[in-house]
């Protein structure tokens, strides 16, 4: 009898344990079927479409009792969907008919005895006011994997975004009608050609300054020529675990700079300017870190360059610093940022 007691304790207690790593894994916006219970799956790209996939090498039916103890697991981790969203321009413009693929994951029955992470793919229209819903279903994860409709670009900050239905109450995901998640779209007034770049600079960080011309793609040590200015300062010497000061100083070479956290950076602002910006962070900052990221609005050369820059710096690198740069630069003098990235390739 007490063998039975603990056999009974043992199966419970690894229920459990499924269940916890199965929360653990959380959700990702490139999640993959990760494993079934009694056999294992190989991995698989989230599926494409209307439609369930499964895929494994080798798979065994779970016994009942176990198979009943995972469905337990699985009715726990599937929640109703409820799911509110708002479509808009960048000027906040709700938009019509903009195709929203919804992606559920879900602890579903494969096959006969196997249970696994699956997804669903669903497909949804933004009304008149630019608003959409999903509800009437249940998952464990809500992923907006992808906004659709012609003439307008996604922000990248709106697609693969992830919305957990399987945590506890505390923090679980809760939608409203009232209160939509916002998707934002930019509506194209035409893209123009652009210098586009995505580079990594060692710098010595001892403030000596660097010019950099973003249409030439490259880096000198000091002077003026070129389109932004970039000095970074550190101790010389780092102890391995100990928090310093350091700052990194950008600067517009014949005009300045804006940060922004614009989610699409594609129309520069005619004015506010300022010729220097520093990112300064101190050893004492509870939220001390040695790597940063900024976005700018660049002019330079007198107003006859715009840009849009997404920097990242790391102040220690090896014996340097890093000042990574992506960025996409008018050389027109038009304060028009859209990208068309086939530009320069014929078109059939």
């Amino acid at each position: 009898m007490k063998r039975i007691s603990v056999i009974s304790i043992l199966t419970v207690a690894m229920s459990i344990l499924l269940w916890c790593l199965w929360a653990r894994q959380g959700a990702r916006p490139d999640d993959k079927v990760h494993s079934d219970i009694g056999g294992e799956l190989r991995q698989q790209n989230e599926p494409n479409g209307n439609k369930t996939e499964a895929s494994s090498e080798t798979r065994k039916a779970a016994e009942p009792a176990q198979l009943d103890q995972i469905r337990g697991i699985a009715n726990l981790a599937n929640r109703p969907i409820e799911f509110y969203g708002l479509v808009v321009d960048q000027d906040n413009t709700p938009i019509n008919g903009a195709k929203v693929t919804l992606q559920i994951r879900a602890m579903k029955e494969a096959t006969p005895g196997v249970i696994a992470d699956l997804f669903d793919d669903i497909v949804v229209s933004s009304d008149s006011n630019g608003r959409f819903a999903l509800t009437g279903t249940k998952g464990s994860v809500l992923t907006v994997k992808a906004l659709e409709k012609k003439g307008y670009d996604p922000s990248r900050k709106s697609t693969n975004r992830s919305f957990r239905y399987w945590d506890n109450e505390e923090v679980r995901y809760k939608s409203y009608a009232g209160r939509p998640e916002v998707f934002r779209m930019w509506k194209k007034s035409g893209a123009e050609p652009l210098e586009h770049g995505n580079k990594f600079y060692g710098i010595v960080p001892d403030g000596r300054s660097y010019s950099i011309d973003l249409l030439q793609h490259k880096k000198t040590e000091g002077g003026n020529a070129g389109d932004l200015k970039v000095s970074i300062q550190r101790p010389s010497e780092i102890e391995v675990g100990k928090k310093y000061n350091w700052s990194c100083i950008v600067e517009g070479i014949g005009g300045g700079v804006i940060e922004s956290d614009t989610e699409q950076m594609y129309l520069a602002p005619e004015s506010g300017y300022k010729q220097r910006y520093e990112i300064k962070i101190l050893a004492l900052d509870s939220q001390w870190t040695e790597k940063e990221e900024r976005q700018f609005y660049l002019k330079s050369r007198d107003g006859r360059v715009y840009a849009r820059l997404e920097v990242e710096v790391l102040a220690n690198y090896q014996d340097k610093a890093i000042f990574s740069v992506e960025y996409y630069a008018n050389p027109s003098g038009s304060r028009n940022l859209e990208y068309d990235s086939l530009q320069g390739i014929a078109k059939p």
